[in-house]
């Protein structure tokens, strides 16, 4: 659906929308590329933007050879968002897309329960933090609710985490392509 349909549904689901605004950019080729997108906000729930391609897709996104991946990656499998509040914080996912999502098994050592809300092949964890668990208390009071790991689809079995020196501090694991944990 286009933003201003979605930005309208959300707006009735309570969710408070910043656009659309028009977006663009001139590529190294000369070719120009446009898009629209629209900023989606809950009181401490870190919610995601939405963007719609005005120009065709495949002028933004690359393909060929330009996917392959040294580490076997594939895409994005999902994204895990601290939240200190995980009742408060379902209800704008929920809208945003469409489904209840699912309790799930927490990953990370210190949150005490999850839920994960799954869209075609990838899928959002919102991940409720144990108020003892200091390294993840100290995340939310520097960052508030926000994204934490960013698990990554590859190809390559059992690859290893990349080292948080090498990340600039962003947390990184790998999945199976073929198989994705829950």
């Amino acid at each position: 659906e286009s933003v201003d349909f979605e930005g309208d549904r959300l707006k009735q689901a309570g969710i408070d929308i910043d656009g659309p605004h028009d977006g663009g950019r001139q590529r190294p080729d000369g070719q120009h590329i446009a898009w629209r997108n629209l900023g989606l906000a809950v009181s401490d729930v870190p919610l995601p933007f939405m963007i719609e391609d005005v120009t065709t897709r495949d002028l933004r996104v690359p393909t060929g050879a330009a996917t392959e991946h040294e580490l076997g990656v594939t895409g994005v499998a999902g994204l895990v968002l601290l939240v200190a509040n995980l009742d408060s914080a379902t209800a704008p996912y929920e809208a945003l897309l469409d489904t209840s999502g699912e309790p799930s098994d927490a990953t990370i050592p210190g949150v005490r329960r999850a839920r994960r809300f799954t869209f075609g092949s990838q899928w959002i964890e919102l991940a409720e933090i144990d108020p003892s668990a200091g390294d993840l208390m100290r995340h939310i009071q520097e960052r508030g609710a926000a994204p934490y790991e960013t698990v990554l689809a590859s190809s390559r079995k059992n690859a290893e985490p990349p080292p948080l020196d090498r990340t600039h501090g962003a947390r990184i694991r790998f999945e199976d392509a073929e198989t994705p944990a829950r």
